[in-house]
Formats: C-alpha cells, structure tokens, sequence
C-alpha cells in the first residue's frame, strides 16, 4: 500500500498530496496549483501519512 504526505507549497501555500518515494527520493516537489517547483525543505508544512507534523510554519522538524 502506498503511503502518501501531504505539502504545502511556499509559493501559493495550498497543500497537496505526494507519494513518500518523493520524499525519501529527494526529488523536487511540483505544485499542481501554482506549478512551482522546490526541494521539499522549502515547504513551510509537511504532514505525514498517519497525520503527524513534519514540518511546521517556522521550518523545524517535529519528527517522522
């Protein structure tokens, strides 16, 4: 089963789903709202699969 994360976009901030090989790829994510393109730690909010908050507003990591 694949296990999906949600990103918010630092350009347009809406938030969107990707697959968790992106992440532990460390490909650049595209936003399908803005279509911005960034590295992932350029997102201000990252949740993962199971709701926890990797990322926050201000950039540090709370775990995953």
């Amino acid at each position: 089963m694949a296990s999906i994360f949600t990103v918010e976009c630092p350009s347009c901030g809406q938030s969107f789903p990707c697959h968790t090989e992106l992440w532990q790829a460390g490909y650049d994510l595209l936003c399908p709202f803005c279509q911005a393109t960034f590295p992932q730690e350029r997102s201000p909010r990252i949740v993962s699969a199971t709701g926890d908050v990797v990322r926050n507003d201000t950039g540090a990591a709370e775990g995953m």
